[in-house]
C-alpha cells in the first residue's frame, strides 16, 4: 500500500458489519453498522465517560472494590459504560423488521439490545479493534 494514500485517508466515517446472528426463519442475517475508535463518535464518548468517572469520584469518593458492593458497583459502571460506548459507536443496522418492514435505526432500541448482551457488546470491540476491517476491500481483480 503507497504510504501516503495511507496517511490521507480518513477512516474516521468508516464502517464495519458486525453479524450478530441469523433469522431462523429465513437465514438472513442480523447485525450492526459500526464506526471504529478513530470515529467522532467513540472519542465523544471515551470524553464523555472520562468526565463522569471524575464527577462520580468528586461526589461519592473513590469505590473500595476490596467489598462486595465495591466490586458490584465498580463492575456495574464498567458494564454500562461499555453499553454507552457500543451504542455510540452504532451508525445502522441490518436485517431487523417490524411487521415484515425493514425497522427504522433507534439508537434507543440498541440500548435495550445490548444492555443485557454483553456478549454482542464483546462482539463490537473485537470488530471495531480490527482496523484491517475499515479498509476498502480490493476491487475484483486486484
Amino acid at each position: 500500500m503507497n504510504i501516503f494514500d495511507l496517511v490521507n485517508q480518513d477512516m474516521s466515517a468508516a464502517t464495519v458489519r458486525v453479524v450478530l446472528g441469523k433469522d431462523p426463519a429465513t437465514g438472513e442475517e442480523f447485525g450492526l453498522h459500526c464506526v471504529g475508535m478513530d470515529s467522532p463518535q467513540w472519542h465523544t464518548e471515551l470524553d464523555r465517560q472520562r468526565v463522569d468517572g471524575m464527577r462520580y469520584v468528586r461526589e461519592h469518593g473513590r469505590i473500595d472494590t476490596s467489598t462486595e458492593d465495591g466490586a458490584r458497583t465498580q463492575e456495574q459502571r464498567m458494564n454500562a459504560g461499555k453499553v454507552n460506548q457500543a451504542v455510540a459507536v452504532t451508525v445502522g443496522w441490518f436485517g431487523f423488521t417490524n411487521d415484515g418492514e425493514p425497522a427504522m435505526f433507534d439508537p434507543s432500541v440498541v440500548r435495550q439490545m445490548l444492555a443485557p448482551r454483553m456478549t454482542w457488546v464483546d462482539e463490537i470491540f473485537a470488530r471495531i479493534s480490527n482496523t484491517a476491517a475499515f479498509f476498502p476491500q480490493p476491487t475484483s481483480g486486484s
